[in-house]
């Protein structure tokens, strides 16, 4: 899926987590061709998946979205969820929306 630099509204999907120390939060299914937006109170990494597939599992080794800064990740039509994983030794906050198209 092609991004065009510009500004995306908020989309219809959003939550929270709070992930203890050293664990992974929820699978989060937003579905195909979606952007999201995630941030988080300290590190965190991220991995994605396919619900009929392989599904997403955060760990230690995942993409890291430094804490405090916005991940924005296109998913396209590979990935329809994804899996935070907390690899600090405090809980995390962290908040994820979709964004429009």
């Amino acid at each position: 899926m092609a991004r065009i630099n510009a500004l995306y509204p908020l989309g219809d999907q959003n939550g929270t987590q709070s992930i203890t120390a050293g664990t992974a939060g929820a699978v989060v299914t937003v579905g195909h061709d979606k952007i999201i937006m995630v941030n988080a109170s300290d590190d965190v990494g991220i991995s994605f998946g396919l619900s009929t597939g392989k599904n997403a599992a955060a760990s230690a080794a995942s993409f890291r979205i430094p804490g405090g800064s916005n991940g924005t990740f296109p998913l396209g039509s590979a990935y329809d969820q994804f899996q935070l994983f907390n690899n600090t030794g405090a809980t995390v906050t962290a908040w994820w929306t979709t964004l429009g198209i």
